[in-house]
């Protein structure tokens, strides 16, 4: 029984072989190039262009704490509602 626990213990704590560094260079680029076609594929299935992200990016920047103000004087401060009211909203 104990024999068989050791064979069991060696077996899933053997290191599989060892890479040489041409090998893991190769294996990384391997992986990176899979990497950037499927980046490729995925950007191409969404219709997604790097110039239609600068617009973007633009448009967002600095708005949303502006809109966020307004509403909120305008819906608390400038309103009729007491204090009850607001706090029912």
């Amino acid at each position: 029984m104990e024999r068989l626990r050791k064979q069991k213990t060696e077996e899933r704590t053997t290191a599989p072989s060892k890479l040489t560094e041409e090998e893991k260079q190769k294996k990384l680029q391997e992986m990176q190039a899979a990497s950037q076609a499927l980046q490729d594929q995925r950007r191409d299935r969404s219709g997604y262009t790097a110039a239609e992200a600068i617009p973007d990016k633009l448009e967002g920047a600095g708005g949303g704490g502006k809109f966020l103000k307004d509403i909120r004087a305008h819906i608390y401060m400038d309103s009729e509602m007491n204090l009850e009211d607001r706090i029912n909203r």
